[in-house]
């Protein structure tokens, strides 16, 4: 495990991602169906560009995040699709919402968790470890760009920031055999290593970091991840975000936790013997670190903070955090 973190921390590692949900999206009409429901651009996927984004409630709260690429027609002649790659066990329920919005819309949705996966390179090496892995092709370390490297094969660079690296895509069938291709140029590295890396980076996961029907995107550093476009046209939540953002009243923020043994999901994080000041989103599942949205104004403060009966020893703003 040390060696794990040593490797996404230091060199490049690979790890499984295999888990994630998938969604294909056809049809002429598929951008226009994805336009005024998700959060940022769609108009900027195509063949070199990939986009982060969410589908928010109407009164603007998380329910389901996303990495959005273009993938190849399914038959020569028809046009490219789109690919949702999404966090596991969250598929089923995005499919059945995106679902009713269809009508007669001509696009069509297809559940293909069973058939397609990812696996992830991370690390300050990344780059150099897909270049040894695929000699012939050209990568890039602009967040979006996605590359196709050999036939059924897509390559992007993470567009939420430069911490989360790479993802690898394909048949799930092709997955052992790329997984052999890329370790032989990286290590691999267990989830439970990937999920320390994450939270000590302040990595915001959906499903975690983002509650659904209860986090306020913004708060979880959804504009710093690149998840959103204020330029783009109407789409649902749209109003709540925007004035959020436009007024500054967001009163939470993302921090990371230094603290002895392992927290609960979910755990208040208190101020004094009755004052909760936020809760704990994401656990290292070998202790000592958590991440937790609290009111940034208690964290200002500098009071002692606890969960439960642990002191927090510190608390951290994430490196990519943009505000004050």
């Amino acid at each position: 495990m040390d060696q794990e973190r040593q490797a996404l921390d230091q060199n490049a590692a690979i790890v499984d991602l295999s888990f994630n949900g998938a969604i294909v999206i056809a049809g002429p009409q598929r951008a226009d169906f994805l336009s005024g429901l998700i959060t940022n651009q769609i108009k900027r996927v195509n063949a070199q560009t990939a986009i982060y984004a969410a589908l928010l409630s109407a009164q603007g709260r998380f329910q389901w995040d996303f990495t959005i690429l273009q993938i190849d027609a399914e038959a020569e002649g028809e046009d490219p699709r789109l690919l949702m790659l999404l966090e596991p066990g969250a598929h089923t329920a995005l499919f059945q919402r995106l679902s009713m919005y269809l009508l007669r819309t001509q696009a069509t949705l297809t559940d293909h968790s069973e058939q397609l996966g990812a696996l992830g390179v991370a690390g300050p090496n990344a780059l150099e470890v897909l270049q040894k892995t695929w000699p012939d092709a050209t990568f890039s370390a602009e967040l979006g760009a996605t590359v196709s490297p050999q036939a059924g094969v897509w390559v992007i660079a993470d567009p939420r920031h430069s911490l989360w690296g790479y993802r690898v895509i394909a048949d799930a069938a092709a997955l052992p055999g790329l997984w052999d291709q890329l370790t032989a140029h990286a290590a691999p590295a267990g989830f439970a290593a990937w999920e320390s890396y994450r939270i000590a980076n302040a990595l915001p996961r959906g499903g975690g970091d983002l509650v659904p029907d209860l986090s306020i995107p913004l708060e979880s550093g959804f504009l710093e991840m690149n998840g959103v476009d204020f330029n783009k046209g109407c789409y649902i939540g749209q109003e709540t975000t925007a004035r959020t953002y436009h007024r500054g009243t967001l009163k939470k923020r993302l921090f990371r936790l230094t603290l002895e043994g392992k927290p609960n999901l979910g755990d208040s994080v208190m101020s004094g013997t009755d004052h909760e000041v936020g809760m704990v989103t994401s656990v290292d599942p070998n202790g000592g670190q958590a991440l937790a949205v609290l009111r940034a104004s208690d964290v200002a403060d500098g009071k002692p903070l606890r969960v439960g009966n642990t002191e927090v020893k510190a608390v951290s703003k994430p490196t990519w955090a943009t505000w004050e």
